[in-house]
């Protein structure tokens, strides 16, 4: 890019990073990147050829590029995939740049920088702050494009002392030319040749026969002249005109020619300017451009002012007026084309931008929903767990009272067991008791017989004494204790007959104790065929009498 003024001849370097054509191939390219794009069916693929292709019509037909630019950026945000909408939007931004539409090439150049933060990639960001800074130069904000200039610079140093193997220089270079032209336009003018010198050494390394060596040799040339150093202002332009040659780069040539003219002018050598001059314009003239012309001209009437020339002053004057008319309607046209592609650029960003609150929108909806879907199922999956838990531990406490009603009945069998044998063994006690007095009776009744009649008699009421305190001891205290280990016993017989006498309960609780027929005989004084028929009695009582069930099993489960 080129920044022309009275005073001076500048060079801006501008890094942006869009492939070099060859005129004659891109028709053979465009055909193809057609073909290619109409066959594609991936998007990533396609985003690349458009913006292929876009770069191609930058030099021909900027509608038709911006056009591409754009189709190429609006896939890409579909696809959703952030390097491929990167690679769009600098894309966008070089076009725009290099076309002067500078607003539209801030907007996308910072959406790139916002995207690559989120990358954490530095070098990407580093190189879109690069044009940054060449659009605040163009603007005039030197101190927003120092800014950016020293910050790219930086994140180069710091990539490359993390990796000793990559290499920043070209880019470095270019920096540092910039920088000079910053502090140049400033009036900073030790800082700007600082700034040069730099580049000039680093170039030294790489770059002996680049452009940007040139335009450094250029550009330092033209702060020594504005420092009057003419002296030290001449090997620095030979220079750049040297490289200049050799490469056959013939508007760098042109440009040399005019610093050098520029040289001789200052040391009022105005012919030797004008020889220079003459060189620079036919050169202009050659290539064709309008704006080098016109500043030649302004220089070699200036040159003629000088010589008091006046014809030749005015012949170049009316060129010069007529070059500026031109380059006029050139600029107006060109300023038409931006205005109309700033308007359709801000209606399409405004679309762009009404599409994307309703994506958000969309996404906000379905992740609200999504966000409810998973509250609701959590709420459910713990109501649904703490439900469970408490299935689980009433499960558990109904085992725990299972258990310990198993435990609590099979104590109470223990001590029922327990007080069972009690009872039987002090009932066989009574029994064993009852036999000793029997067998008491039985010798008095014996005794009784050898004695008189009048003695019998007091015998007699012994023995029925005995007898009698016998059979009401032993019952009340049987009586006792069976009621103390079976309570609910004579209720649940009650329940089956509330008819049955105190004779066939009585009956019912020797049974319950599994005593024998014998042993019941022995302790009621009962004759053992009366104690049969007592037992049968008790059968048909107890609804017994066509069942198979034994009576003393029956009275057991009671």
């Amino acid at each position: 890019m080129k920044r022309i003024s009275n005073k001076t001849f500048i060079i801006i370097s501008i890094l942006i990073l869009i492939c070099s054509y060859s005129v004659a191939n891109n028709q053979s390219r465009l055909d193809s990147l057609y073909y290619l794009l109409e066959t594609t069916r991936h998007d990533t693929s396609k985003v690349n050829l458009l913006v292929s292709i876009s770069r191609i019509h930058e030099k021909s037909d900027l509608s038709l590029s911006l056009q591409y630019s754009q189709r190429a950026l609006e896939i890409a945000e579909k696809t959703g995939n952030k390097k491929s909408v990167a690679y769009a939007l600098f894309n966008l931004g070089n076009v725009s740049f290099s076309q002067g539409l500078f607003p539209i090439a801030v907007s996308y150049f910072e959406k790139y920088i916002e995207l690559q933060h989120k990358f954490e990639n530095v070098i990407p960001i580093a190189f879109a702050q690069i044009n940054l800074g060449a659009i605040n130069i163009k603007l005039n904000q030197f101190e927003q494009a120092e800014k950016y200039f020293l910050s790219a610079l930086e994140s180069f140093r710091q990539a490359e002392s993390a990796d000793p193997s990559k290499s920043f220089d070209k880019e470095s270079i270019h920096i540092y030319n910039n920088l000079g032209i910053i502090y140049q336009r400033e009036k900073d003018v030790n800082k700007a040749i600082e700034y040069y010198n730099k580049g000039i050494e680093l170039a030294e390394r790489t770059y002996e026969e680049s452009e940007i060596f040139a335009m450094l040799f250029n550009n330092l040339s033209s702060v020594l002249l504005d420092m009057n150093k003419t002296t030290k202002a001449l090997s620095p332009m030979e220079e750049a005109l040297k490289i200049r040659l050799k490469n056959k780069d013939r508007a760098g040539e042109a440009s040399s020619y005019k610093m050098i003219a520029r040289y001789h002018t200052i040391l009022n050598n105005n012919q030797e300017a004008r020889k220079y001059l003459n060189k620079a314009f036919s050169i202009a003239k050659e290539i064709g451009n309008n704006s080098l012309k016109a500043e030649i001209c302004n220089d070699i009437f200036n040159n003629y002012q000088l010589l008091n020339q006046s014809d030749s002053a005015l012949k170049y004057h009316i060129l010069l007026k007529e070059l500026n008319d031109i380059m006029s309607k050139d600029e107006a046209l060109k300023e038409l084309t931006r205005i109309e592609l700033t308007a359709q650029f801000e209606q399409q960003d405004l679309i762009r931008q009404a599409n994307q609150k309703r994506k958000e929108l969309r996404y906000f909806i379905i992740g609200l929903v999504l966000f409810l879907s998973v509250v609701i199922l959590t709420l459910l999956y713990f109501l649904l767990w703490g439900r469970m838990k408490r299935l689980k531990l009433e499960k558990k406490n109904a085992q725990l009272v299972s258990k310990n009603l198993e435990l609590e009945k099979t104590t109470l069998g223990q001590e029922l067991e327990i007080r069972n044998k009690e009872l039987t063994t002090n009932v066989m006690h009574q029994i064993q008791r009852n036999e000793l007095v029997n067998e008491v009776v039985q010798k008095l009744q014996d005794f009784g017989k050898t004695l008189r009649k009048e003695d019998q008699h007091l015998i007699l009421g012994f023995v029925s004494g005995l007898k009698k305190t016998q059979n009401t001891a032993v019952w009340n205290e049987f009586e006792v204790r069976f009621q103390q280990v079976h309570n609910e016993y004579y209720d649940k017989l009650n329940l089956i007959n509330p008819d049955l006498t105190p004779n066939d309960r009585r009956l019912c609780a020797f049974l319950r104790l599994n005593m024998s027929t014998k042993e019941i005989a022995s302790i009621t004084g009962q004759s053992i065929r009366s104690i049969e028929v007592a037992r049968t009695r008790l059968r048909r009582k107890l609804n017994l009498t066509n069942s198979d069930t034994g009576l003393v099993e029956f009275l057991s489960q009671l």
